[in-house]
């Protein structure tokens, strides 16, 4: 009887806690419901840089690597690549739809040691800065191999050149 009892408790504990985890991503995503959805592709142009192959971490505010936004997909973690073409970055995201960053929008990018709620010992994420619907927005990537992380970050940071000149 005592461990029938004990089971019951455990599994009334675990459906709670699942619940409120539920609650908290619903809370977050409301957060950002105004933003509008992303662009998914960007207008046909030259490759610059990739496709480089990594993981997606999230997007979240800018300034902020904790608050993940969750709206349109943009927080879900997954396998990814980017290609940085004169239009902009793309990023295909193996979870998610595409995530196309315009160079227009774009504000800045770093090489960082956090980001999207991660932290590592040595910089190892591609954070790109850019706007969107009225948010300014930091996406983190974390390429397979540092050789493309020191290749990707002038490639994109070039976009911001690009448009300066314009």
């Amino acid at each position: 009887m005592r461990t029938v009892l004990a089971v019951l408790i455990l599994a009334l504990v675990l459906v709670g806690s699942y619940l409120l985890m539920w609650r908290g991503w619903r809370r977050r995503a409301s957060r950002h419901r105004d933003l509008p959805e992303p662009p998914r592709e960007l207008p046909p142009a030259e490759s610059v840089f990739g496709p480089v192959a990594g993981t997606y971490l999230g997007t979240t505010t800018s300034g902020d690597w904790l608050d993940r936004v969750v709206a349109h997909g943009l927080g879900r973690r997954g396998a990814a690549s980017i290609t940085v073409t004169e239009a902009g970055a793309t990023i295909e995201r193996s979870s998610e739809p595409a995530l196309s960053i315009p160079a227009a929008a774009l504000r800045a990018v770093r090489i960082d040691r956090a980001a999207a709620g991660k932290a590592v010992r040595r910089p190892e994420y591609l954070i790109i800065t850019w706007v969107h619907g009225g948010y300014e927005l930091d996406t983190a990537l974390r390429p397979h191999q540092q050789s493309d992380l020191t290749r990707l970050q002038p490639a994109v940071a070039s976009l911001g050149a690009h448009r300066a000149a314009e």
